[in-house]
């Protein structure tokens, strides 16, 4: 099954858009560039399913490809000033020339860029994107598949940078990455959003998001406060609490 035909959930279009630029946002306006007005958040906008989503990631994530690959290259300068040559005593003058150790340390910093793209807040591992689907199996495959392709293209973006000869297409790599890898995650990141043993909130399959006045959640939410995903209950004390909590209301 292809990624597109994944349409189970739906979200409110201005959310789903508020959360994944808000990585984008900050990159842009550090080289002056501005960011997409999403300010209003999830409380407007119509809804819309997996394909939706996923169309609008792509869009987005291209304006955000330029930021990452200057803030790659600028990695890669800071890792080779870093590393001397053994003989001359001097900064290398190619990633080729860096120690293994230093070449591995600067693979983690393409993850960390892959990650903060994927999840703005921080400390984000795409090797991990599993964890955020629940139980739900269809989710977790696609997942997986996700992130494969994240994986691929980041191992042909740090090839190609170690061995700018050495055939890969750096640019086709980071086009995958973008559309097949950063975009489709954080479809799994606002969509099911399970944040394991702490708890999480996501839209119940097939239905819109509404958030109706004085209500933390309507009857459209699932709740998991770490036992698995249940449909949102008023008259349950914990269900509440914990959501009065996420919908910022204590």
């Amino acid at each position: 099954m292809q990624i597109h035909e994944i349409t189970r959930h739906t979200l409110k279009e201005a959310g789903f858009a508020q959360g994944l630029a808000t990585g984008l946002g900050s990159a842009l306006g550090k080289v002056g560039v501005a960011g997409p007005d999403l300010a209003q958040g999830d409380k407007t906008g119509p809804s819309m399913n997996r394909a939706d989503a996923l169309k609008m990631g792509q869009k987005l994530t291209q304006t955000l490809m330029p930021i990452m690959m200057k803030n790659w290259t600028a990695k890669v300068q800071a890792a080779m000033a870093q590393s001397k040559d053994p003989i001359t005593g001097q900064p290398v003058t190619s990633p080729a020339a860096m120690s293994t150790d230093s070449q591995n340390t600067l693979k983690v910093e393409l993850d960390d860029i892959i990650g903060q793209a994927i999840q703005p807040r921080g400390g984000f591992d795409y090797n991990k994107l599993e964890q955020y689907t629940g139980a739900d199996q269809l989710s977790k495959s696609q997942a997986q598949v996700i992130t494969q392709a994240i994986q691929t293209a980041a191992d042909q973006i740090f090839k190609a940078t170690i061995d700018p000869k050495g055939g890969v297409n750096t640019a086709q790599a980071w086009k995958s990455l973008m559309s097949d890898g950063i975009a489709p995650a954080q479809g799994i990141i606002a969509f099911d959003n399970s944040s394991g043993s702490t708890g999480g909130v996501k839209v119940t399959p097939g239905q819109a998001a509404t958030r109706p006045t004085g209500l933390p959640y309507p009857d459209d939410y699932e709740i998991n406060l770490g036992q698995g995903w249940v449909t949102r209950d008023f008259n349950n004390p914990q269900h509440m609490a914990f959501l009065r909590k996420q919908a910022g209301l204590a």
